[in-house]
């Protein structure tokens, strides 16, 4: 898809790289990272080395004060969710965790996202 053949050789170096970057002080930069860490998720998937600081990442950018950042992380989630299906088993509690604290703190828009995840 895309240019994931060409992108491969590089992502043992970018995937860590971009999980720090959700760390990033601009709530621009960690909403943009959400969105490309899930385009590389099944290579993500794939490696197993990167899921559980993805993982970690994500779920604290779901609980970031940032509506967008929000918004992405959700977003980012429930595509990782999607093609990771029982490999998440393990992260069933911290995720259910998470998703119980976003659902007290989302507004309309970021609930509705949140319900898509969840579902």
């Amino acid at each position: 898809e895309g240019c994931g053949v060409g992108m491969a050789p590089h992502l043992p170096e970018l995937v860590p790289y971009l999980i720090r970057c959700l760390q990033e002080n601009k709530a621009l930069v960690r909403s943009i990272t959400c969105w490309i860490l899930c385009r590389y998720s099944s290579w993500i998937l794939a490696s197993q080395k990167y899921l559980e600081p993805l993982m970690q990442g994500l779920l604290e950018r779901i609980l970031d004060t940032n509506k967008r950042v929000q918004e992405a992380a959700c977003s980012a989630f429930a595509q990782l969710e999607e093609e990771a299906c029982t490999e998440l088993v393990p992260y069933l509690l911290p995720i259910l965790q998470t998703l119980v604290l976003a659902f007290g703190k989302y507004q309309h828009k970021n609930l509705l996202i949140l319900y898509d995840a969840v579902g």
